[in-house]
């Protein structure tokens, strides 16, 4: 028999910083941010994976225990979700995100991020 299969939604540069600024970098934020909540919160519900990954990029674009660096308040934070940072734009290098969703059986994993 094969590994059961689980579903993982990922939630990736959920962060003040890209939507708290004059001009934000996302198109329709206020959407955005709402479509992202309702996809932790119905995946968080159903009891399936979430994983939250911060960008932690360091001086000049997130500089980490910032405003700016920390997870948007409107972003429901379930208890049992991870929580990642990353150094680098692909949330798989320098982290231990593969062997996490390779762990948890997720053969279904859906992505939602800011950018």
């Amino acid at each position: 028999m094969g590994r059961a299969e689980r579903t993982a939604l990922l939630a990736l540069d959920v962060q003040n910083g890209i939507f708290a600024r004059d001009e934000s970098l996302v198109h329709d934020a206020a959407g955005v941010l709402e479509r992202i909540d309702a996809l932790i919160r119905t995946a968080s519900a159903a009891s399936q994976g979430v994983v939250i990954v911060q960008d932690n990029a360091g001086p000049g674009l997130w500089e980490p225990e910032t405003p700016e660096w920390e997870l948007h308040a409107r972003l429901t934070r379930p208890p049992e979700a991870v929580y990642l940072r990353k150094m680098f734009g692909d949330a798989f290098r320098g982290t231990d995100l593969d062997d996490r969703l390779r762990g948890a059986s997720g053969s279904n994993t859906w992505w939602s991020s800011a950018r």
